[in-house]
This record gives structure tokens, C-alpha cells and sequence, in this order.
């Protein structure tokens, strides 16, 4: 009886926490009005005018929620790629090192979410740009979000609660720049939320 319970509750549990900080944080929607989101492919690739909007004066928070609504897709999918070329040929470097001191924060941002997005289940790469994005923007409310969310994808093969924590430390930091709609950071939140209860066991 205790092993047939025991496997009830692991069945619970894996569905329950299926889905990632990554791929269930869809808050692209909050921006649907907006032209550049409305008509971008769900699961699309990053075309030209994509890249050139990412690297433009637009809000960071619709760059990142262009990126969102663009989705995850591990088969294939090369936006990291085809970004990091555009960059590359944009400020005439060759390495990692040499962008991190020519890009801006909003393009180490969405560089960082493009690459997470791309393959979610190995973020590394994208903690170390999205921290370089942090340093270049610090009082940025979207990019310590995004982020967050980074690290929380990491966390969730270490600690249910932090998934919780590094998410909601960032939205309760009323000293950031709040400069992602409060929309976004509902349903962001709506999905984290959820590991809450991870912290009192």
C-alpha cells in the first residue's frame, strides 16, 4: 500500500511540475496589441526585422516578450545563432569576451533569453550572457526578470523553493526600474507562485 501511495504521489508531483519557468511563462500576451508581437510565429524563427527591433530603442520589455512569443523549441531551432552572427557583424567581434563589453544590456537580455529558449534544458551559457546583462543594466526590472527566470530553470533540478524565491525576490524589489508591464510580471508570477509551498517542507 505505502509503495502504491508513494507512486500516486510521484505521478502528482512530476505533473504537477512538468512544465518549466521557461516554457510556462507565457506573458508575451500582455504585449499582443503591440504590431511586431501580434504578428510573429508562435514557435517561429527570428527574422531580419526581429533582429534589427531587438537591437533597436524599443522598450527592453516588448524585446524580451517578442522573444517569449517566439517560444522554445529544442529540434533545431537556431535563433541563438542567427542573433549572435547579427551582433557579431554589428559590432565587429568574434568571441563572447569582446560582445559582453560592446553589446547593451537589452541586447545581452534577449541574446541571453534567445539562447535558454533555444535548448531550456542546458541554460548555463545563457546565465553567464544574462549576467552580463545585469551589470551593463542593474536597476532593470525586465532583465533582472528574465534573469531570474534563467536561474530559476536551473534551480529546478536542485530546489523547488528556490524557483520560488529567485522569481519573487526580483518582483518584490521595489528599487527596480519598472519597466515591464505589471501584466506580465502577473503571469509570470501566476506560474511560480506555484513552488511556494516547496519552502515550508
Amino acid at each position: 500500500m505505502k509503495q502504491i501511495m508513494a507512486a500516486v504521489f510521484l505521478i502528482y508531483s512530476v505533473s504537477a511540475f512538468a512544465d518549466s519557468p521557461l516554457t510556462s511563462t507565457q506573458f508575451y500576451t500582455a504585449y499582443s496589441e503591440i504590431k511586431i508581437i501580434a504578428e510573429a510565429a508562435k514557435g517561429g524563427r527570428l527574422t531580419a526585422a526581429h533582429m534589427e527591433y531587438l537591437s533597436g530603442t524599443g522598450p527592453v520589455d516588448v524585446k524580451v516578450a517578442l522573444i517569449n512569443r517566439l517560444g522554445w523549441d529544442i529540434k533545431g531551432k537556431n535563433n541563438f545563432d542567427l542573433y549572435f552572427n547579427f551582433l557579431s557583424k554589428k559590432y565587429r567581434v568574434r568571441s563572447m569576451e569582446e560582445l559582453f563589453s560592446k553589446a547593451d544590456g537589452d541586447e545581452l537580455i534577449c541574446l541571453s533569453y534567445i539562447r535558454a529558449m533555444d535548448n531550456y534544458f542546458n541554460v548555463n551559457e545563457s546565465l553567464l550572457i544574462a549576467e552580463a546583462a545585469v551589470k551593463k543594466k542593474p536597476s532593470s526590472l525586465t532583465i533582472n526578470m528574465i534573469h531570474a527566470l534563467v536561474k530559476a530553470q536551473i534551480e529546478m533540478d536542485r530546489d523547488w523553493c528556490a524557483v520560488y524565491n529567485v522569481v519573487n525576490r526580483v518582483k518584490n524589489d521595489s528599487s527596480l526600474n519598472q519597466d515591464m508591464k505589471p501584466e506580465a510580471v502577473g503571469i509570470i508570477y501566476k506560474y511560480i507562485v506555484l513552488y511556494r509551498d516547496e519552502c515550508t517542507k
